[in-house]
């Protein structure tokens, strides 16, 4: 009688506790959604959708775990976002990369997929996802479903990296999820210079969303990035290298490039060297990045190769995400580099 007492009340606990973890979600759900029609109240429709459809709260509980997996698939299955070219005799372009390769809250003719196609004649494949970063890129060149879409041989793989990529990569490392979302469980680690897919049981547990922000502001602060520059930049490099073969294996000749784009262009003396700031600003100003130019990757450095600042207030929407002019002044300097 007296075990009946406990197991009933540990059932009460844990319903009270996923009712009221419901509403928290709930709440999180409208404050981030009414920002976006504050911020984006001028964005197409189409953009402000598939933004919601990333911090609506999902209803875990009774749906299963949510997982990037799941998500991929679906954005398999209602990919809209490739340009069809009008010159066959060209190969096509893969993309890759988060928020700013994909043109969030764009209109599909200011994205870089768009002009890119418009001005060589090629199809373009954007397959960046919001939010996303390097993990994702390797687990998409892993998967059939991902070829599969594939209907015109690529000649180049673009990647589109921003600093902030880095601290996404300790996001995924520890398992935690990013803050728009309960989908990315997925998670690679570093083994014998090979990148492995591990999943931490902690995923499990960041289904519940009062947990989730517990663990993410105590796994993922400072301490655990440390100032191992040539670790971190390991960490990108494996991505990169693995994502690549992947390629190659159905693709012999495709050639990878990785955009450099500067966001929040900072010195990383600038921030304390345990911070995430710092690991993102050291590894994307590395003096490594050669080390894969030697292996054959194509680097465009934005700042570099079309001297603009695209930090500037003229190439960037209201949240620093680039706008179509950074993307019409980038595209063409892109073409002539590659000789697209």
């Amino acid at each position: 009688m007296k075990l009946l007492k406990i197991a009933i009340n540990i059932i009460i606990f844990i319903c009270i506790f996923v009712f009221l973890d419901f509403l928290y979600s709930l709440y999180c759900y409208e404050r981030l959604n009414n920002n976006s029609k504050k911020e984006y109240q001028n964005a197409s429709k189409e953009k402000i959708e598939f933004y919601n459809s990333y911090i609506k709260p999902k209803y875990r509980y009774f749906k299963g775990v949510y997982n990037f997996k799941k998500l991929l698939k679906y954005n398999y299955e209602t990919m809209k976002d490739t340009v069809e070219g009008n010159d066959k005799t060209k190969g096509s372009i893969i993309v890759f990369g988060g928020s700013f390769a994909y043109g969030a809250f764009l209109n599909q003719k200011d994205t870089l997929s768009y002009k890119l196609s418009k001005k060589t004649g090629r199809t373009v494949y954007n397959q960046a996802i919001p939010a996303m970063g390097f993990g994702q890129m390797l687990y998409q060149t892993e998967t059939q479903d991902f070829y599969n879409i594939i209907k015109e041989t690529p000649d180049y793989a673009m990647y589109v990296y921003i600093p902030d990529h880095v601290f996404r990569s300790c996001y995924y490392k520890y398992g935690i999820e990013h803050e728009y979302s309960d989908c990315y469980y997925l998670s690679y680690v570093l083994k014998n210079g090979r990148l492995e897919e591990k999943t931490p049981f902690i995923n499990y547990l960041n289904r519940f969303k009062i947990f989730y922000d517990i663990s993410k502001n105590i796994l993922c602060s400072p301490k655990h990035f440390g100032t191992n520059d040539d670790e971190n930049f390991d960490f990108v490099k494996a991505h990169f290298v693995q994502a690549r073969e992947n390629l190659q294996k159905v693709y012999p000749n495709i050639k990878f490039v990785i955009i450099k784009y500067p966001f929040n262009d900072n010195n990383p003396a600038y921030y304390d060297k345990h911070s995430s700031e710092y690991a993102n600003m050291t590894t994307f100003y590395s003096n490594r990045w050669k080390e894969l130019e030697d292996m054959g990757f194509i680097i465009f450095d934005v700042k570099k190769y079309t001297g603009i600042d695209v930090n500037d207030s003229q190439y960037q929407l209201p949240d620093k995400h680039p706008n179509g002019n950074a993307w019409e002044a980038i595209t063409p300097k892109i073409i002539q580099t590659l000789k697209l």
